[in-house]
């Protein structure tokens, strides 16, 4: 029947890794759940959107010209005749770098039908008309945001009201604009005997050798920093300090890390000699 309407197969990318899967839309009768002996199966939003049976004025667009909001979203699964006027179904952002596409549903199961991923955010990736929606990720409360692979935009699950009633709706934010996420700092320890790589998540760490350092010998000390911050960002200040204890305790070394915000990857290394 798709096929017969101009649809495409309905894949997969989840999390957005690049590991496509031709028929992995678990949501749409077009991936691989054409037949459910458990769940009632639909078309996915993209599709309803592109045949018409979510009608235009049922979707509201999002982008970058728009101020940052909080938008109310009704369930896909609702007949737009039995809805609020300027209640949208779909919710479509524009990423502003790649202008790809993006649809934001869900399903609630009216009248008692047993639908996949109930009452969860349903995320579709749309790269242009020429090829199959790909679904890439839910949204609920145990994980209520969708950050772009750009970091231009966000989107947040904040609300979900009427649960199990004809008027449910539930609440997404969408934030364009500087985004900032936690700093990746990797710190490496190289002599002649061990190398060992300490991932660190704070901002103020310490390091204590764990094989003693001989007078004369030299160890390396790499700092691989990385900001995820979005590119709208202004741009970020790190500075470092190392430090060594007295000469009697020459395996004690304490480093620390202060950071403002921002936006580039810079390496610091250290060559090391007591």
């Amino acid at each position: 029947l798709g096929h017969n309407l101009g649809l495409m197969h309905a894949s997969s990318d989840l999390g957005e890794r690049g590991d496509i899967i031709e028929y992995g839309d678990p949501t749409s009768v077009m991936g691989n759940q054409w037949w459910d002996e458990q769940n009632i199966v639909q078309f996915n939003s993209y599709e309803m959107a592109r045949l018409g049976w979510i009608p235009e004025p049922r979707i509201l667009q999002v982008d970058d010209k728009m101020l940052d909001g909080d938008y109310q979203l009704a369930p896909l699964d609702a007949l737009p005749i039995n809805l609020p006027d300027n209640l949208p179904q779909i919710i479509r952002v524009i990423d502003p770098d790649t202008h790809n596409q993006y649809y934001f549903s869900f399903r609630s199961g009216i009248g008692g039908k047993p639908v996949v991923y109930k009452n969860q955010i349903l995320v579709h990736k749309v790269i242009d008309d020429q090829t199959s929606p790909r679904f890439i990720m839910t949204l609920n409360f145990s994980y209520p945001t969708y950050q772009d692979p750009s970091h231009l935009f966000s989107v947040v699950l904040t609300d979900l009201q009427n649960e199990d009633t004809n008027e449910i709706y539930m609440e997404l934010r969408v934030t364009f604009g500087c985004i900032t996420l936690p700093t990746s700092l990797l710190l490496s320890v190289i002599s002649p005997q061990f190398r060992i790589d300490f991932p660190l998540t704070s901002t103020d760490f310490s390091y204590t050798s764990v094989s003693p350092i001989q007078i004369n010998t030299k160890t390396q000390f790499t700092l691989s920093l990385q900001n995820f911050d979005s590119t709208l960002c202004t741009p970020t200040i790190y500075n470092f300090t190392i430090t060594t204890n007295s000469i009697t305790d020459p395996e004690n070394i304490n480093a620390k890390n202060k950071y403002i915000n921002g936006n580039n990857q810079t390496n610091a290394e250290n060559d090391w000699s007591v």
